[in-house]
C-alpha cells in the first residue's frame, strides 16, 4: 500500500508540473493532463475506499496503472521541450 500512495504523490507531483509546462506553452488549460488528473483521483479514491481490504494484485494493478500515467505525461511533457528548443 505505501508504494502504491508513494507512486500516486509521485504522479501527482508530476501531473501538476506538466500542468503547469503544458500551459506555459500553449496558454490552454484544456490539455492532456487533465484527463490522467482525473484518473490519478479515481485511484486515490478507490484506495481510500478499497485499499485496506485489497488484494496484493489489486494493489500493484493499481501501481502499475499510476505509474504508466506517470510515463505517459513523461512522453508528454518530453514533446513539449522539443517544441520549445530552438532550431538548429
Amino acid at each position: 500500500m505505501t508504494s502504491v500512495l508513494d507512486a500516486a504523490d509521485a504522479l501527482e507531483a508530476r501531473l501538476r508540473a506538466a500542468r503547469a509546462e503544458i500551459e506555459a506553452v500553449t496558454g490552454d488549460s484544456r490539455n492532456p493532463v487533465h484527463e490522467a488528473m482525473q484518473e490519478m483521483l479515481r485511484q486515490r479514491l478507490w484506495l481510500r475506499e478499497h485499499g485496506a481490504a485489497a488484494s496484493p494484485q489489486q494493489l500493484e494493478t493499481v501501481r502499475e496503472s499510476i505509474d504508466a500515467a506517470r510515463q505517459r505525461i513523461d512522453q508528454q511533457l518530453l514533446q513539449v521541450e522539443r517544441a520549445r528548443a530552438p532550431l538548429h
